[in-house]
This record gives structure tokens, C-alpha cells and sequence, in this order.
């Protein structure tokens, strides 16, 4: 769990997103329940 939250901090300091691939791979129940963060890029 701790790898994850700064794996998540440290990408979020970069500024990083995630990808266009995660759009059309993630359920459409996840994509609607993740309303927080950045958006995903194109």
C-alpha cells in the first residue's frame, strides 16, 4: 500500500497522466465512479 501512494505522489509531482489506452480498457462503471485527479489524456 505504501509503494502505491508514492508511486501515485511521485507521478502526480510530474505531472504525469494516464494514457488514452486506459479510456478504452477501463469499465465504463470505473471511468464514471473516478470523478477526482486529472484528466485522462487524449
Amino acid at each position: 500500500m505504501t509503494l502505491r501512494i508514492a508511486f501515485s505522489t511521485v507521478n502526480d509531482a510530474l505531472g504525469a497522466r494516464p494514457d488514452a489506452a486506459l479510456r478504452s480498457t477501463a469499465p465504463r462503471s470505473v471511468l464514471e465512479a473516478v470523478t477526482f485527479g486529472r484528466p485522462i489524456a487524449d
